[in-house]
C-alpha cells in the first residue's frame, strides 16, 4: 500500500499495524500523520494507543493517553482508557491499571463494563 493521504487512511493503517502487533510502526504513522499537517482524531490516537497496549507497551500507551487527555480539541471516552487499563494489567502493572481506572472516573467519563473487567483481570 502506498503512503496514506487522508486521516481515514492513516487510521486504517495504524489500526491494522496494531492488530499485527507492529506497535512501533503504528506510532511512526501517528507521528507522520501530524507531520504532514493532518489532524489526529480520537480514532487515530486510540488506534496507536491500542497498538501499544496490545503489545504490552504500557509506558507508550500511558504517554499517548496523557496526550489525549491534554488535547483541547478532543474529549476522550472510555475506550482509550480501557486499552491502557488492559495493557497495564497484561504487563503486570495492576496498580497502574487501577490508577488509570480512578483517573477515568475522576475525569467525569463513565467507566464501562470493560473498564471494570480489565481492572479486575489485572489483579
Amino acid at each position: 500500500m502506498a503512503d496514506p493521504d487522508t486521516v481515514l487512511e492513516y487510521n486504517a493503517v495504524i489500526g491494522a499495524r496494531g492488530r499485527e502487533s507492529r506497535w512501533s510502526e503504528s506510532l511512526v504513522l501517528l507521528e507522520l500523520l501530524v507531520q504532514r499537517g493532518l489532524v489526529a482524531t480520537m480514532v487515530s490516537r486510540s488506534a496507536g494507543l491500542g497498538a501499544c497496549a496490545k503489545a504490552q507497551r504500557w509506558q507508550n500507551s500511558m504517554e499517548l493517553l496523557q496526550g489525549l487527555v491534554r488535547a483541547e480539541t478532543l474529549r476522550p471516552n472510555a475506550i482509550p482508557f480501557n486499552a491502557v487499563i488492559s495493557g497495564c494489567g497484561k504487563s503486570g502493572e495492576w496498580k497502574l491499571s487501577h490508577q488509570t481506572l480512578e483517573i477515568l472516573r475522576c475525569s467525569g467519563i463513565l467507566p464501562t463494563l470493560l473498564s471494570f473487567g480489565a481492572a479486575l483481570t489485572a489483579i
